[in-house]
């Protein structure tokens, strides 16, 4: 699970984190459709492969080396 911690006028509060929460820190934009249950959509997000980082690989990495295998 994961938490998020807030100090808010000298307390300190707790709270999990939404599923919603989890999805945008992923990368996933608000119009993602996530599964129906918390622990689903925690499962889900648990499981997924982050977009931005994703993106980054596929530009960097795997579109110069296709582009290197079909030109040679």
């Amino acid at each position: 699970k994961q938490f998020l911690v807030v100090k808010k006028s000298g307390e300190v509060h707790a709270r999990l984190l939404t599923v919603r929460e989890a999805a945008r820190l992923m990368g996933a934009p608000d119009t993602f459709i996530l599964p129906g249950t918390y622990n689903d959509g925690y499962k889900a997000m648990g499981d997924a492969v982050a977009l931005p980082v994703a993106r980054f690989i596929g530009e960097r990495f795997l579109i110069k080396i296709a582009e290197a295998v079909y030109n040679d």
